[in-house]
């Protein structure tokens, strides 16, 4: 069970550091396209975005994928639970 934990530790690592990389990114972008002037950057079309910008759809469904997995590990190891069962009744005198 080590090695996993291992693994699902490491994909969380990816995930988060992977996420605000695509937010900084992605905002620098958007902050680029709309502070300008004069007009220096177009958004994508259809046919450059698959050429150009699918990566990073890519990435983001890898960092949606790997933070999944980790909640569902996550859950799944925090889901143990002990039951108790308690017999409050008297037991029946035996008649002998």
């Amino acid at each position: 069970m080590g090695f996993i934990t291992f693994i699902v530790t490491l994909l969380d690592l990816y995930s988060t550091l992977y996420f605000w990389y695509l937010f900084f990114m992605i905002g620098y972008w958007f902050v680029f396209f709309k502070l300008q002037e004069r007009v220096f950057l177009f958004m994508p079309t259809h046919v450059t975005y698959w050429t150009n910008f699918v990566q990073y759809d890519y990435m983001f469904g890898f960092v949606a994928a790997s933070k999944f997995l980790f909640i569902l590990f996550r859950v799944v190891m925090n889901s143990e639970f002990d039951v108790f069962l308690i017999d409050w009744e008297r037991p029946k005198p035996q008649k002998s």
